[in-house]
């Protein structure tokens, strides 16, 4: 049985979730639920594609550590299938400090670290570890990513069968052949330890800008490492990117 027969008689709701898949490339890519409806809601496939380019950046005014800690959380959900396959980061600088990994559920030994002098010479790393097929996730950081770049990204993903999860500190806000584009600030997070006072688990108000397939969104997401998935904190519309950023100092 194929996929119009499949949907013969079904409700208005699967035949919109059915189109967004073709849109987005077809039924046949891999995703990872992230485990908010919020987001898998808007995603096409239900969830994070494991396969193509998802674009990050931080909310005016905030550091690129968020999108930056974002991207190492997707990407321990997102190789969930392959624990044994190494991520890569490709970057000029400004690597993950080890001790830090543990937070998002990633030990040192999980990364192969891959060091570009010039953003050309990392594009083309970013490539040929994407075309390797060697590692389920990619990841890297770059000032910003010109259209035809990302379509190249984006094939050799395809071609990989990789996620490519890209930093950008300097966004353009062009439109871009990639799968997802998100937009991050800080959220405070639940004070922890036994006065309470130690930061609790991290916290991220998400802005889904761009979902091929999909719709935009937002919400305040919180992580954890120990398995590895998202919480909802606060659901979408509530609250604002400026504002959480401006509240984490």
């Amino acid at each position: 049985m194929d996929g119009k027969q499949a949907l013969t008689g079904a409700s208005p709701t699967a035949l919109r979730d059915w189109l967004a898949r073709q849109s987005a490339g077809g039924g046949g890519v891999p995703c990872r639920p992230l485990g908010v409806a919020a987001l898998d809601r808007a995603l096409a496939g239900g969830g994070l594609a494991r396969v193509g380019l998802h674009c990050l950046s931080a909310a005016p005014g905030v550091q690129a550590a968020s999108p930056l800690g974002l991207a190492l959380a997707f990407a321990a959900r997102l190789r969930r299938e392959r624990a044994a396959a190494p991520l890569i980061w490709v970057a000029r600088e400004d690597f993950p400090y080890a001790a830090g990994l543990k937070a998002f559920g990633l030990a040192a030994r999980d990364l192969l670290l891959v060091r570009a002098g010039r953003e050309q010479a990392l594009l083309w790393a970013l490539e040929e570890c994407l075309r390797s097929g060697q590692a389920p996730v990619v990841l890297g950081r770059l000032q910003g990513l010109e259209r035809v770049a990302g379509r190249r990204l984006q094939l050799a993903a395809e071609r990989g069968r990789a996620a490519c999860l890209l930093v950008e500190t300097r966004p353009s806000g062009a439109p871009l052949p990639a799968l997802t584009r998100w937009q991050v600030a800080p959220a405070p997070s639940a004070a922890a330890g036994p006065l309470g006072d130690l930061p609790g688990a991290p916290r991220w108000r998400l802005g889904l800008l761009q979902s091929r397939g999909g719709r935009p969104a937002d919400c305040v997401v919180e992580w954890d490492d120990a398995t590895t998935s998202f919480s909802l904190v606060a659901e979408p519309g509530h609250g604002n990117l400026a504002a959480d950023a401006q509240a984490c100092g």
